[in-house]
């Protein structure tokens, strides 16, 4: 009854939002309307203020687009969110479009699917109302060739004037990210950067990715939980000086002379004034919001296109940052390994639960006395919530331990000296035979790309199709890229480079990337097995004629033997697992806790 009650009423709620925000878009003279996951400064994840997404449908996966029509709506997912998409919203409401891979582009490849669904629900002359700041310029230009002869239409968001008790924009303290960590000060980085523009003939150079401003300027702040940023947009002049848009507490005391000379501090209301003011020529990043690119053509500004030129040094780590991956991920897995002796030993698994078994795994993050945050809300599924790729367990969906279950947990944490993510699948009790051949697929799909060599011209979808490989022999697939880029002391998840059956990006050295390939049966199970890697160049002196790449794995935890059929292991993937958990006993096994230890001997012992 009570479950009855609070359906009734999110329904309730949903049906007045909708009506709400309909009213709003008659009153804006359009007959549509787009929401996706996203906000001005090109953040991942987003700060609670911009969750406009999440608040009109309830679905909270951090990729999605929702089109809202006078009398019909529909929220388009890739094959990450399908069922949580399904779980979380109202299809009485929202029809759930999935398209099954996602783009390697985010949501910028979705116009084809957006305009089937126009073409059934929406007149052919339809004003399509968007909010400039929340769409990239291309995705923009896309949308409007796609989608005639209906008109893209610049509007004030609607939602923002119906949602009465959205949160504020954060506007946390900005601190300094030591130089200990970063391993280049923000004068080398300026310096290098007005090499770049002199090179190419650039005046000044608009940068509105956040991420890209805490790299370049060695700062960080905590206005998205879980990503130490501080939200930012900034010019930087070929001769290195620095305009810097913020807010701040209205209670700071600083003044932010740790800065230096070069940059001045103005608020973010000021930017627009600013950018349409510029002389000469002047770069916008490709990635930019739709909004900026449109004040500056208003402004007649002499404007040159191009990837933001912070991007690619960022994701490409220097000798310090990657010294300090390592040193975060064997503090992680001391963490890790503690926890899953723990989970181990709980006498009675059916007493616990997924929040209890997340809180369990915080503590023991938080026990090293480094950790800043964890790096994503932690995927702590059982049993059938494992098949839910991105899962968050809520108190209505926490289920509890039983015997036979599989036990999916996906986290990561935020150190000053790294970031990481890792994921690992546990039987609970005596699990069913089907389970290990699926495991030992899975487990073979990371062992092919973790031990790959390739061209330094390979692109990311030519590493995914290494990994999927083995797996599409015994005719298993994941709807999901296999991996993703990851930040230094920054986001989880990092462009430009992915590795995703669209990838056109190439790997480089330095990049730091997740290898995450699973297994997903819906109202049953997930699998999924996760490691950090960064790329290096290889030392074999018989490859020497071509550049060649390879992986070094950074993350520390123990696969789970019990689900290890090790016949379906070739005698190279038993040697490369056995390397591995070799290598894992021998970095944590002096760091553990006495009884973690024996757990960790054996846990790490050689597989025949």
């Amino acid at each position: 009854m009570i479950t009855s009650t609070l359906q009734s009423k999110n329904a309730d709620t949903r049906k007045l939002k909708l009506l709400q925000l309909r009213q709003e878009m008659k009153h804006l003279n359009i007959d549509a309307f787009l929401i996706p996951v996203a906000d001005p400064y090109q953040s991942f994840p987003i700060a609670e203020h911009d969750q406009r997404l999440k608040w009109l449908t309830g679905f909270s996966g951090s990729a999605g687009l929702a089109i809202i029509g006078n009398s019909t709506a529909a929220l388009l997912v890739d094959g990450r969110y399908t069922i949580q998409a399904v779980e979380q919203t109202n299809q009485e409401y929202f029809e759930v479009v999935n398209f099954i891979e996602p783009s390697a582009e985010g949501l910028s490849g979705i116009p084809n699917h957006l305009n089937t669904w126009a073409n059934k629900h929406l007149p052919q002359k339809a004003s399509i109302g968007i909010d400039p700041c929340l769409h990239g310029d291309q995705s923009v230009s896309k949308l409007k060739s796609v989608m005639r002869p209906r008109a893209i239409q610049l509007v004030t968001n609607p939602i923002d004037k119906i949602w009465k008790d959205q949160p504020p924009s954060p506007a946390s303290e900005m601190f300094e990210h030591n130089i200990a960590f970063a391993g280049q000060s923000r004068e080398s980085k300026l310096h290098n950067l007005s090499v770049f523009l002199k090179e190419k003939e650039i005046d000044s150079v608009i940068i509105t990715s956040s991420e890209n401003i805490a790299w370049l300027l060695n700062i960080r702040g905590a206005d998205v939980v879980q990503n130490p940023i501080k939200h930012a947009f900034a010019i930087v002049n070929q001769d290195s000086s620095v305009m810097l848009f913020i807010d701040t507490p209205l209670t700071t005391n600083q003044n932010y002379t740790w800065l230096g000379n070069q940059i001045n501090i103005f608020p973010i209301k000021d930017f627009v004034k600013a950018i349409t003011s510029l002389k000469g020529r002047v770069l916008a990043a490709n990635e930019a919001n739709h909004w900026v690119i449109h004040q500056l053509s208003k402004a007649a500004i002499q404007l040159c296109r191009g990837s933001d030129p912070c991007e690619l040094p960022k994701a490409q780590k220097n000798t310090v940052q990657i010294k300090g991956f390592i040193d975060s991920h064997i503090r992680d897995g001391v963490a890790m390994v503690e926890f899953l002796c723990w989970l181990d030993s709980v006498p009675y698994p059916n007493q616990m639960n997924e929040i209890d078994a997340a809180e369990q795994l915080l503590k023991f993050r938080q026990s090293s006395g480094c950790l800043h945050d964890i790096s994503f809300d932690t995927i702590s599924s059982v049993g059938s919530n494992g098949a839910i790729i991105h899962y968050c367990v809520t108190p209505e969906s926490n289920r509890y331990f039983s015997d036979g279950d599989l036990y999916l947990v996906d986290s990561g944490g935020q150190y000053v000296d790294g970031t990481t993510d890792v994921t690992r699948t546990i039987p609970i009790g005596e699990v069913a035979h089907k389970y290990f051949k699926i495991y030992s697929c899975v487990l073979c799909s990371l062992i092919a790309l973790s031990s790959a060599r390739w061209s330094s011209t390979r692109k990311g979808c030519e590493l995914d199709m290494i990994a999927r490989k083995s797996m599409q022999h015994h005719k298993l697939d994941y709807p999901h890229g296999t991996g993703h880029g990851v930040g230094h002391f920054l986001a989880v998840h990092e462009g430009p480079a992915n590795i995703a059956p669209q990838s056109q990006e190439i790997l480089r050295e330095g990049m730091v990337m997740s290898i995450e390939p699973g297994c997903y049966i819906q109202n049953h199970f997930g699998i999924r097995l996760e490691n950090l890697a960064v790329v290096k160049a290889c030392n074999d002196a018989n490859e020497n004629q071509e550049h060649h790449l390879e992986f070094q794995t950074l993350t520390l935890v123990p696969f789970d033997r019990r689900l290890i059929d090790a016949s379906l292991l070739s005698p190279d993937e038993l040697n490369w697992l056995n390397n591995y958990h070799a290598d894992v006993w021998e970095k944590l096994n002096h760091r553990c806790s006495e009884n973690t230890r024996q757990w960790l001997k054996s846990a790490c012992a050689p597989l025949n």
